[in-house]
C-alpha cells in the first residue's frame, strides 16, 4: 500500500482526490471501515441515549457528577451522528460524497462535539479531584458549579472551532479521505497560528487537568490504604477497586485520545513527514470510539452510580414490557386508557365510502398534521407552478423567450422573464410577496393584468383557508382534553355506609369545566331471552360526588363514585370473582371550558384487572400554614388497603367475610389476601 504526503495537497487537490481512493485503500478495506464505525455508531446513540433519558428521568440521578456525564453523553451523541453516520456513509461509497461544504460542516460537526467532550471529562475529573483529594476544602464542587463547566465546555468548543469557517484555519479531509478534521498540515503562517493555539487550548490544556488531577487522585487513594492496613482490610479493598477503575478511566482516555494529539503533534512539528493513510485514520477512528466508552467505563462500570442506572433502566424496560403485553392482552378493549376507539369500519359501500368528502372542512380539521403540512406545501408548490405556466405559455406567446430571438425595440410582457425558470420565480414573486425584483408586469399586455388579478384573489383565499384550518385544529377540544386526567386504577371500599366504586379525575388547567358531567357505561356481552348475542350491551352507570352528579365544582382533583346496591350491575359481583369478569367500563366527563367556551368530552376505561376491591385512594388536598390549599398529586393514583366486605350481599345481609390486603400496593406481582371470617373469629 502506497504512502502519500499528506501535507501535499491543497484543499482543492483534496476533494478531487476524494472521488478516486482506490490507489489509498482496497474496496474491502472501506467497507470493513463503514461497519466498524455503524456499530461504533449505533452502539453509541443507544447507550448515550440511554443516559440522557435516564438522568433526565429520575431526579435522585440529578447531582454535579451526573450532569457533567449527561453533558458527555450529549457530546458523544452529536459525534455520534454527525460523525459516525457521516462516515459510514462516505467509507461505504469509498470517498468522501459531501463535497466541500459538506467536509466543512462535518469537520465543525465532530470537532465541536468532540472539545465539548473532552472538556467534559476534563469537568469529571475536576470533580473527583474535589470530592476524593480536597473533601474538606472551602470550595467544594456543586451543581452551581457544574452547570458553569457545562456551559464553559460548549462555549470554549465553539469559539475555537468556529475560526476555520472564517478564514483563520479550515477542515481538510484526513487520513483515507473518508472525513474531515482541522487542517493539520498546512504550512500557510495563518493557519500554522491557528492550529498551535487550537491544540494547545482545545487538547494540551484539557490532557494536562485530566492527568494531573487523575493523578492526584491515585496518590490520594494510595496514601488512605496505607494508613488503614492496620485496620480491617475491606476499607482497603474498596479502595483498591476505586484505585483500579480510576485507572481504566485513565487509560481508556489514554487510548482513545492520545494517538490522536501525538499524530497531529508530530505533523505540527515535522510537515514533512510521511505518513500511511491507514495508519493516519486509526487515531481518527479511536477517538469517534470513545462515544461507546465513555458511557461504559462513566457510567456501567462506575459501581456508584451503575446499580442505580441499571435498576432503573431495569424497571424502566419491565414497566414497558408489561405495559407492551397489557395493551397485547386487553386488545379487544373498545376504548383505551387515553379516550382512542377501538373499532373498525368493513364493507362499507362504495358511494359511503366518499361521503366524508362533502364535508370538506371536517375532513381536513381531523386529518393527521402529517398530511396537513403536506397539502399545504403542495397546494402552495402546485398553484406557484400551474400559474408558472400561465405566465410561461403569455410569455411564449409574445415572443419574450430567449430562444424567440426577440429584437431589441420588443415591448415584453413581463421584464426579464426568458424562460420556465423566471416565469416559476415570478408566479412565486407575484402570489408569495409584496414586490417584485427584476421580473416585474408590463402594461402592454391587458391580458397578463386580467391573470395576475386572478392569481392574487386565488393566493389569498389559499392564504386564508390554511390559517383557518391551522386555527381550527389548533383550538380543538381534544386538547383540552388532554389537560384532563383520570386514575389509572378504579378501587371498592366502603363510603358513606355503601359499597362504593370509586374513580379520580383531575382537571390540571386552573380554568374551570362550566357545566361539568361524569357518567359512565357498562360494556359486556350478554344474550337475550330470545338467544341474540349482543357483543357491546351498553348498562348506564351513575357516578356522583357528596354534592350530586350534575355541574360539578371541577376546582379540584374529585374522587367520584357508584353505588353499588341491587340496581347496579356490579352487585352480584365479588372479590373472588372479579378478575374472571369480562367487562369494560367506559367513564365520560362532558364539560365546557370557560376560557375557550369549546364544548369537549374525555374519556376512559377500565377493565377487572385494573379495579382494586379493598382499596381506597389516599388523601390528596391539604391545607398550608397559609390558609392555602394544596393538592399533592403524588397521591392522585395511590391506593391503601381498608377493610371491605367479601362481596356486596355480605355488605349489606349481615356479618360475613372481608377481604383486605396486607401487602402489593407498591409490587402489584405480589399480594396476600386475608379473609376474615368474623362469624368464627378467624
Amino acid at each position: 500500500m502506497a504512502s502519500i504526503h499528506l501535507s501535499n495537497f491543497s484543499e482543492a487537490d483534496t476533494m478531487r482526490q476524494a472521488s478516486v481512493n482506490d490507489h489509498i485503500m482496497a474496496r474491502k478495506g472501506y467497507t470493513i471501515l463503514a461497519i466498524l464505525m455503524a456499530l461504533f455508531s449505533i452502539f453509541g446513540i443507544i447507550l448515550n441515549i440511554v443516559v440522557i433519558t435516564v438522568t433526565v428521568k429520575y431526579k435522585q440521578l440529578r447531582h454535579p457528577l451526573n450532569y457533567a456525564l449527561v453533558n458527555l453523553a450529549v457530546a458523544d451523541l452529536g459525534c455520534a451522528v454527525f460523525g459516525g453516520l457521516l462516515t459510514v456513509l462516505t467509507n461505504a461509497m469509498g470517498y468522501f460524497s459531501l463535497g466541500r461544504i459538506g467536509c466543512v460542516l462535518e469537520g465543525f460537526a465532530v470537532a465541536f462535539f468532540g472539545i465539548a467532550g473532552l472538556c467534559s471529562v476534563a469537568i469529571i475529573a475536576v470533580d473527583r479531584y474535589m470530592v476524593v483529594c480536597r473533601p474538606l476544602g472551602a470550595v467544594k464542587f456543586q451543581s452551581k458549579h457544574a452547570l458553569a463547566g457545562i456551559i464553559f465546555s460548549w462555549v470554549w468548543s465553539f469559539i475555537w472551532n468556529t475560526p476555520p469557517l472564517f478564514g483563520w484555519g479550515s477542515y481538510q479531509l484526513e487520513g483515507v479521505m473518508t472525513s474531515c478534521a482541522p487542517n493539520w498540515y498546512s504550512r500557510d503562517p495563518i493557519n500554522v497560528s491557528y492550529i498551535l493555539c487550537y491544540f494547545m487550548l482545545c487538547f494540551a490544556l484539557p490532557f494536562a487537568i485530566i492527568i494531573f488531577s487523575y493523578t492526584q487522585l491515585l496518590y490520594t487513594l494510595r496514601q488512605v490504604v496505607k494508613l488503614q492496613m492496620t485496620e480491617s482490610g475491606s476499607t482497603a479493598k474498596a479502595e483498591v477497586k476505586v484505585a483500579r477503575m480510576v485507572v481504566v478511566m485513565v487509560l481508556a482516555f489514554l487510548l482513545t485520545w492520545l494517538p490522536y494529539a501525538a499524530l497531529s503533534l508530530t505533523v505540527i512539528f515535522d510537515s514533512t513527514i510521511y505518513i500511511n493513510p491507514v495508519i493516519a485514520t486509526i487515531p481518527t477512528y479511536l477517538t469517534k470510539s470513545s462515544t461507546v466508552f465513555n458511557p461504559i467505563i462513566y457510567i456501567f462500570l462506575n459501581r456508584q452510580i451503575g446499580f442505580l442506572y441499571l435498576e432503573k433502566m431495569t424497571r424502566s424496560l419491565h414497566q414497558l414490557f408489561r405495559d407492551y403485553l397489557g395493551k397485547w392482552h386487553h386488545k379487544n378493549r373498545l376504548v383505551a386508557k387515553d379516550g382512542h376507539c377501538n373499532i373498525e369500519y368493513g364493507n362499507v359501500g362504495y358511494s359511503s365510502r366518499f361521503a366524508y368528502m362533502q364535508d370538506l372542512w371536517t375532513t381536513f380539521v381531523e386529518i393527521r398534521w402529517r398530511y396537513i403540512i403536506f397539502l399545504f406545501v403542495a397546494s402552495f408548490t402546485l398553484s406557484w407552478f400551474i400559474f408558472g405556466l400561465i405566465w410561461y405559455w403569455i410569455a411564449r406567446d409574445n415572443g419574450d423567450l430567449w430562444w424567440q430571438n426577440p429584437p431589441l425595440d420588443h415591448k415584453p410582457c413581463i421584464f426579464n422573464v426568458f424562460g420556465l425558470t423566471t416565469a416559476f420565480l415570478y408566479s412565486l414573486e407575484t402570489q408569495a410577496t409584496i414586490g417584485y425584483g427584476l421580473r416585474v408586469l408590463s402594461p402592454y399586455c391587458p391580458g397578463a393584468v386580467a391573470v395576475i388579478v386572478i392569481q392574487s384573489i386565488l393566493g389569498i383565499l389559499i392564504n386564508c383557508f390554511w390559517c383557518g384550518l391551522v386555527m381550527a385544529k389548533i383550538a380543538l377540544p381534544k386538547k383540552r382534553a388532554k389537560t384532563i386526567t383520570f386514575s389509572k386504577m378504579a378501587v371498592i371500599c366502603p363510603k358513606n355506609g355503601a359499597l362504593c366504586l370509586q374513580i379520580r379525575v383531575a382537571n390540571l388547567r386552573k380554568t374551570l369545566m362550566i357545566g361539568s358531567q361524569l357518567y359512565g357505561k357498562l360494556l359486556r356481552t350478554t344474550v337475550t331471552p330470545e338467544g341474540e348475542t349482543i357483543i357491546l350491551d351498553q348498562v348506564n352507570i351513575d357516578f356522583m360526588v357528596d354534592a350530586g352528579k350534575d355541574n360539578l365544582f371541577f376546582i379540584c382533583p374529585l374522587t367520584l363514585y357508584h353505588v353499588i346496591d341491587k340496581a347496579s350491575p356490579f352487585f352480584n359481583t365479588a372479590s373472588d370473582t372479579l378478575l374472571q369478569q369480562e367487562f369494560e367500563l367506559v367513564v365520560f366527563l362532558d364539560g365546557t371550558d370557560e376560557s375557550t367556551s369549546s364544548s369537549c368530552q374525555v374519556r376512559t376505561s377500565y377493565i377487572p384487572q385494573e379495579i382494586r376491591w379493598g382499596y381506597k385512594f389516599l388523601p390528596i388536598i391539604s391545607r398550608s400554614k397559609e390558609g392555602k390549599y394544596c393538592v399533592d398529586f403524588s397521591n392522585f393514583t395511590r391506593v391503601e388497603p381498608v377493610p371491605t366486605a367479601h362481596c356486596a350481599h355480605c355488605f349489606y345481609n349481615g356479618p360475613c367475610q372481608q377481604h383486605s390486603s396486607r401487602k402489593g400496593i407498591d409490587n402489584q406481582g405480589f399480594e396476600v389476601i386475608d379473609v376474615i371470617d368474623q362469624k368464627n373469629g378467624r
